[in-house]
């Protein structure tokens, strides 16, 4: 009885190891890919949705596949320039905006010039409707930086009121593995809001551009009701749209490449014919009369930048309509707000909601 037990036993583990094996044989492991860069050389993943024959929910972004950088490294400078950025790709293939008949309509509808710095166009800025130019010193925060200025920008068009909220906090309660100046996109932006994180009060949580710790028990001082992410545009002369989103929603989040060697520092206007991205800033508004050097049109966008107010045009600079570069990658509104909302100081009057601030109080 017990040699019967024994040879039972055995039987059973040879069993057990022969189904291991089997099922070794079956199923692929696959090995989980690096963050922003690869190196599989055929049946790309952003080509076929497939990686060595495993099914993936869906294609990736041929820009962060191909993307160099590496997770907590720092965004080093550019080779030209002095000034650091802090741009990475997203994975999310970016949505590609369908050009309808709308320039001559835009023209004749919207103003020669709309400037969220002085949206009455008196030459008085104190109804300005931008938060004060900041800098991101040697962090790769850009993202950051374009990302918050669009939010505090909207929140005060719609509140009346101004809030500074924490670029530190972002960066560092992310969830991401980057690493707190390693760079990032507005998609980690809208996981930080989603999550209800942030964002915090800058007072709570002050901007550091080196690890310095940041508050991880602060609490959130708003809840973003939505973010809309715009279609990246179709061509170099498809900005109509831009300018209708600024005029409608306020400031917006943009991708562009930057680089010292195209931008005039005489009058602050910069203009260039690629398509790489390497840096975020927001749009505040526009001038059609503005002429860039090299560009094939009239016309740019006012743009904010995080270099801080001794850069530029007060930290402000002047992007061709042109700019091949300018939302090549992502557009975005930072807020969405309710339906029948609208933003204050358009030069008729001012309009608040008193007792409907979107504070934690009240949250839906």
């Amino acid at each position: 009885m017990k040699k019967q037990k024994i040879i039972f036993i055995l039987a059973t583990m040879v069993c057990a190891i022969g189904t291991g094996i089997l099922l070794k044989t079956m199923i692929k492991t696959e090995e989980p890919q690096h963050l922003g860069y690869h190196d599989v050389e055929e049946h790309d993943i952003f080509e076929t949705g497939y990686l060595d024959g495993t099914l993936n929910q869906g294609p990736l972004n041929p820009e962060f596949m191909e993307y160099e950088g590496e997770p907590g490294r720092v965004v080093k400078k550019g080779a030209d320039d002095d000034q650091n950025y802090g741009w990475i790709p997203s994975p999310d293939i970016p949505e590609v905006h369908e050009t309808i008949d709308v320039r001559a309509r835009a023209k004749s509808a919207l103003p020669v010039k709309f400037d969220l710095r002085d949206p009455n166009n008196d030459g008085n800025f104190s109804d300005a409707l931008v938060p004060p130019v900041r800098s991101q010193g040697s962090c790769g925060a850009c993202w950051a930086f374009a990302s918050l200025g669009g939010i505090e920008s909207n929140l005060l068009g719609y509140y009346g009121y101004f809030d500074d909220f924490s670029e530190n906090n972002v960066l560092h309660s992310s969830g991401f593995d980057w690493g707190a100046c390693g760079g990032g996109n507005v998609d980690m932006m809208m996981a930080y809001l989603s999550r209800n994180t942030g964002p915090v009060q800058e007072e709570s949580d002050p901007y550091e551009d080196r690890y310095t710790g940041y508050c991880d028990d602060c609490t959130s001082e708003k809840y973003i009701d939505s973010v809309v992410k715009l279609p990246v545009r179709s061509s170099s002369s498809d900005y109509a749209y831009i300018k209708q989103a600024v005029n409608d929603y306020g400031a917006l989040y943009a991708s562009m490449y930057w680089s010292t060697s195209y931008f005039n520092a005489s009058d602050d206007t910069y203009y260039y014919s690629g398509k790489n991205t390497n840096h975020a800033i927001t749009i505040v508004g526009w001038d059609d009369t503005i002429a860039v050097d090299g560009a094939p049109g009239t016309g740019a966008f006012i743009a904010r930048n995080s270099w801080g107010k001794y850069w530029g045009d007060g930290g402000y600079f002047y992007i061709s309509y042109y700019d091949n570069s300018l939302g090549a990658s992502a557009i975005h509104l930072q807020w969405q707000p309710p339906d029948g909302w609208r933003r204050c100081c358009t030069g008729y009057q001012q309009v608040f909601f008193p007792g409907q601030l979107a504070g934690p109080e009240h949250r839906q």
